[in-house]
């Protein structure tokens, strides 16, 4: 009796989470927003990015700018694609939204992937970022004609800091258009604080920084100047009051202007009334007087577009940047297929391994029954993390998976199968509620 009366339990529990899970709740209406609204940053804490959405947050909350707070949601990889197809694949309401630069215009152009800005909606460019070409302060090179006429005599040579498919491996590009022959040696690095111990270290000879990770990285004068950097070109239109004597590429006879900027996007099919209000909110923050200031010591430029202006910069600025960049083979970590290899690894070893034919004490045969589910649990283990990686459904993964390893180990005994299945559902159900939200960790 209480056996049943558990089983009851446990359904009307896994009723409620597929209710929470599955059914409307009508968030997508005029009230919005009636919950915590999370901002996708695709790169760690800490990074530009981080930063900047970090000095957005306190406003929002000081000013009331919206009836809910917001949230940062830190998820890195990819070079920001992981992130960035997060928010492409999330729900259209309004409660994941993201902010990027333009590498995900460049990822795309370059063949690193296979969508970008196009695949979402834009709410509001925000903030102008002043990308420098930056070298050791004891380096030979002292200005952008040194670096390119080298690169032209010896192509290949100059190891130069610039990750696939980002912003600044198409401002470097650009650079070299300009002087025939040139050709430099693109080294991934990804983040400032690695870029600037590889630039130390001499292992880059040059490398491109923004400005605001220019001023925080510049040591003291008395700094050796092995320890220290120094840039030789702005790729702004003009130079920057922070750095008046740093003269721009276009001043040194390579007329290319290559800024960043962050953008806001909202994925594809969220009401118009929810992108208008977010959007006014963000120029609200933009506006205040401690936004500005705090954006200032970044030196990032408060610049916004949006509307139609916006769509024609983004146009604009991927027909550029389509002009430099092209697509390219990148050697990337495949990590479904070391995981299939490493399962095959395993799964010959519990072949090749002998065990004893008789119990040594009982003179008995060894089942080898713990064998067989030990092994396929292993092969379930590994399909799982490769649907997971590619974006499988999480609850669908999760639920199938502890289903089919618990009638493995119980070897498939009809009893076992609905309260498998009850756990299963238990399971996937509330661990991506926990996840969701109480962590606000991304599932697929």
């Amino acid at each position: 009796m209480k056996s049943k009366a558990l089983k009851y339990f446990l359904s009307l529990i896994i009723l409620a989470l597929l209710v929470w899970r599955f059914v409307p709740t009508g968030e997508d209406s005029d009230r919005w927003p009636q919950r915590t609204i999370r901002i996708v940053v695709p790169y760690g804490a800490g990074g530009g990015t981080d930063t900047f959405v970090r000095k957005v947050e306190p406003i929002f909350k000081q000013e009331n700018l919206l009836s809910q707070s917001i949230t940062i949601l830190n998820q890195a990889g990819g070079g920001g694609t992981i992130g960035t197809l997060n928010v492409i694949d999330a729900a259209p309401d309004g409660y994941k939204l993201l902010c990027h630069h333009e590498a995900m215009l460049t990822a795309k152009l370059s063949g690193v992937v296979d969508f970008g800005s196009e695949d979402l909606l834009p709410i509001i460019q925000t903030g102008k970022v002043i990308l420098v070409v930056v070298v050791r302060a004891d380096s030979r090179f002292t200005d952008l004609k040194s670096l390119l006429n080298e690169a032209a005599a010896k192509p290949g040579t100059i190891n130069f800091g610039a990750d696939a498919g980002s912003d600044a491996l198409a401002a470097a590009l650009s650079l070299e258009k300009h002087v025939e022959g040139a050709k430099m040696k693109y080294i991934p690095s990804a983040g400032g604080a690695k870029r600037l111990t590889n630039l130390l270290g001499g292992h880059l000879d040059a490398a491109i920084f923004n400005l605001g990770e220019y001023h925080d990285f510049l040591a003291s004068k008395d700094t050796p100047a092995s320890e220290n950097i120094n840039a030789i070109a702005s790729f702004d239109s003009e130079r920057h009051p922070s750095v008046p004597e740093l003269a721009t590429c276009s001043e040194q006879g390579f007329p290319v202007v290559a800024n960043n900027a962050y953008y806001w996007f909202a994925p594809k099919g969220t009401p118009q009334h929810i992108v208008d209000t977010m959007r006014d909110a963000l120029e609200k923050a933009f506006t205040h007087p401690d936004l500005i200031k705090e954006l200032n010591e970044l030196s990032i430029d408060p610049v916004m577009r949006s509307g139609s202006e916006l769509d024609e910069y983004l146009k604009n600025r991927i027909t550029a940047l389509g002009s430099v960049m092209t697509p390219m083979t990148l050697e990337t970590a495949d990590f479904p297929l070391y995981t299939i290899i490493i399962v095959a690894v395993l799964f010959l070893l519990m072949l090749i391994l002998k065990h004893p034919a008789e119990d040594q004490m009982g003179g008995e045969k060894q089942s080898s029954r713990f064998n067989k589910p030990a092994t396929l649990s292993l092969i379930m283990f590994a399909l799982t993390i490769i649907a997971l990686q590619i974006n499988v459904p999480y609850i669908l993964v999760i639920s199938i998976s502890i289903f089919l390893i618990g009638n493995i180990i119980a070897g498939w005994d009809k009893a076992h199968f609905l309260p498998l299945a009850q756990t299963a559902l238990l399971f996937a159900l509330g661990t991506e509620l926990i996840f969701t939200r109480l962590f606000t960790v991304p599932l697929p």
